[in-house]
């Protein structure tokens, strides 16, 4: 299975949910790679995680360089293929489509799933990596402003459905996590239920609280769900689909360069 995990903005829990769900993965026995594809290098940071080589990452690669991607493990059952944090930031350097499809094809040959952390909508990457993935979650925050950036994410999906129907199957629509003093999350999640009627989402995963995603935190920089609450359930519905898909269509690999051309 090859996953991604879209921002409609930054905030809305990507990262979080990237690193929560291959945690989950794992306490089911599941070998996961996380892909950092975003500039900024969140998950990268939270989790250590340094490409071997200084000055290069998976945004300078070509196809043949992803094919030698060494996942740097993280715990048994995850693993990441890391960013140099702000290395390529505001270059509009991204990813290379022909590049992403031969890295996920590359991590697929011996990884259960494979989970890429993508940048924002609009932004450089986040184009190329829906069109790598077989399904996808957005993530938004659960403000008005996430509510105003959900539909540019649904047209990603869309587009790409249209001319790649294989890909980029919209698993749920995420929001949160709800900050202190913030209201109103109960009218957003309303909101993008609205948005989302007719389409096939399996789920609009609730919004959680902040202060219970940095007591999730472990000590390998993933996420602990933990058994109960929004957050847990959130992850348990994604992970469940997950599963689910991967029985009924094991993971191949992305798509090759060829086919997305």
């Amino acid at each position: 299975m090859i996953l991604a995990f879209l921002p409609a903005l930054h905030g809305g829990g990507a990262t979080t949910l990237a690193g929560a769900v291959a945690r989950r993965l794992e306490l089911r026995g599941d070998r996961t790679a996380l892909v950092d594809l975003d500039p900024i290098g969140e998950l990268s940071r939270r989790l250590g995680a340094r490409p071997e080589r200084p000055l290069s990452d998976v945004h300078a690669w070509t196809p043949d360089e992803a094919k030698r991607a060494r996942p740097m493990e993280i715990t048994s059952g995850v693993s990441i293929v890391p960013v140099d944090p702000g290395r390529f930031l505001g270059s509009g350097l991204s990813c290379p489509k022909d590049t992403t499809a031969a890295l996920c094809a590359h991590l697929g040959a011996t990884h259960d799933h494979v989970l890429l952390d993508l940048p924002p909508v609009g932004a450089s990457g986040s184009l190329t990596g829906a069109i790598a993935c077989e399904h996808l979650v957005i993530t938004i925050p659960a403000t008005s402003a996430g509510v105003r950036a959900l539909p540019a994410a649904l047209r990603v999906v869309l587009d790409v459905r249209h001319e790649y129907p294989e890909r980029a199957r919209l698993v749920a629509v995420a929001v949160g996590p709800v900050r202190p003093r913030e209201t109103g999350a109960a009218r957003v999640v309303s909101l993008v239920r609205e948005a989302v009627q007719g389409l096939p989402v399996a789920s609009v995963i609730l919004p959680y609280e902040a202060e219970v995603e940095r007591r999730a935190l472990d000590a390998a920089g993933l996420y602990d769900p933990g058994p109960t609450g929004a957050f847990a359930e959130g992850v348990a519905a994604i992970v469940s689909r997950i599963r689910a898909l991967s029985v009924a269509r094991p993971l191949r690999g992305s798509a090759s360069p060829a086919e997305l051309r």
